[in-house]
């Protein structure tokens, strides 16, 4: 599952600004471990969360599911990083408003023709 080698690539970037455990009071995701937070995510056990769990979460959950591995290379890490920080939706939606498509947060057809007739530097 975890062999593919663009999703480790991205998620190397993006775990270097995620961090371990923290349970600041303020933090309205609450307690969060490798950007993993119990808000989103209350079955896990956030505290104790190894990153293999939280690598298979965001595989699942950050990769396929929201089907950024249909990406080419040049967009895929940058959707993937955006998608931890904001929410898979509110990143697509960027995608889509750069590439000039419905921006309805869903990676379809009409995205995946307009990111291949795309200049990806513009996007960048």
């Amino acid at each position: 599952m975890l062999a593919d080698n663009r999703f480790q690539q991205a998620m190397n970037r993006t775990r270097a600004n995620e961090g371990g455990y923290v349970n600041h009071p303020n933090d309205r995701g609450g307690a969060t471990n490798y950007g993993i937070s119990s808000r989103i995510y209350p079955d896990e056990d956030i505290e104790n969360m190894t990153r293999e769990r939280a690598d298979a979460i965001y595989y699942r959950d950050y990769w396929l599911k929201p089907k950024i591995n249909q990406l080419p290379d040049e967009l895929a890490g940058i959707v993937f990083d955006d998608g931890v920080v904001q929410g898979q939706p509110t990143a697509i939606m960027n995608l889509q408003k750069a590439l000039g498509v419905k921006a309805d947060g869903i990676i379809g057809s009409d995205t995946l023709g307009a990111v291949r007739n795309t200049n990806y530097k513009a996007i960048r």
